[in-house]
């Protein structure tokens, strides 16, 4: 299927002018020698509208597949989930920044099926002093670990940001920014969600967003709402709050 996809758009690209397009599928040829989100979308300034639409697209489409790997099938429909949610509230809130967000939202997960030993082992391997909070949080494991992994396994797609949008998608942490904000709660909302706090949390979200002039008021009104729930909820069931949180 991303093939298929990686197919139409580079159809879509072959509609554009014979010499912007000899170039661009020059640069989508070598995608997987030199695919450096970051130096792609420098070199793709010269290109506007469609072009560059589709460069980043099938950037994202490779980098798609190149995770596809680590996860398990459900896990991997969730992450591309996530990503369609990140690149909506990127549009709201950091238009400049979509196709960055899609690439953190692509990473979130990545050792997400690594059983207790393995998150270990990478906490070893990487040099993470684990706290008691994490000792008796395991789940908020993959967030750490799948920051290192992320660095050190897709250098060519990664930056600081994109990587701290990985490290706090999960526990969050004082003084987030927006790029982080939007990582945590495109998790939390995207549509295949449907636990409750999510639904509702979602429902939030996009009942206030449209009626309300102040967007970024609505991000932190929201992103306030989720953890009161996440909290709460750890609460009833007995849980550990992670300090970060």
């Amino acid at each position: 299927e991303m093939n298929d996809e990686k197919k139409r758009m580079l159809g879509e690209a072959d509609k554009q002018t014979s010499k912007d397009t000899t170039n661009v599928r020059a640069e989508f040829r070598n995608l997987d020698k030199r695919s450096n989100l970051l130096r792609l979308a420098s070199m793709m300034k010269p290109y506007a509208g469609k072009m560059l639409f589709c460069a980043f697209l099938v950037l994202m489409i490779n980098l798609a597949e190149l995770v596809k790997p680590y996860l398990t099938e459900k896990r991997y429909e969730h992450t591309l989930s996530v990503k369609r949610e990140a690149e909506r509230l990127g549009e709201i809130f950091l238009p400049d920044e979509v196709n960055r967000l899609a690439a953190s939202a692509l990473l979130h997960d990545i050792t997400k099926k690594a059983d207790a030993k393995k998150q270990l082992q990478y906490c070893k391997e990487f040099g993470i002093i684990i706290g008691k909070d994490e000792l008796y949080s395991p789940a908020v494991f993959h967030a750490i670990t799948g920051a290192e992994v992320a660095g050190r396994d897709f250098p060519d797609y990664t930056d600081d940001e994109i990587i701290s949008g990985v490290r706090w998608h999960t526990t969050g942490r004082d003084g987030m920014t927006v790029f982080e904000s939007i990582i945590f709660l495109a998790d939390y909302i995207e549509e295949t969600r449907t636990f409750d706090d999510c639904v509702a949390v979602r429902k939030y979200f996009y009942d206030n967003i449209s009626s309300c002039a102040d967007k970024f008021k609505v991000l932190r009104e929201t992103m306030v709402y989720a953890f009161d729930l996440t909290v709460r909820r750890l609460v009833d069931d007995g849980g550990i709050i992670d300090g970060d949180t």
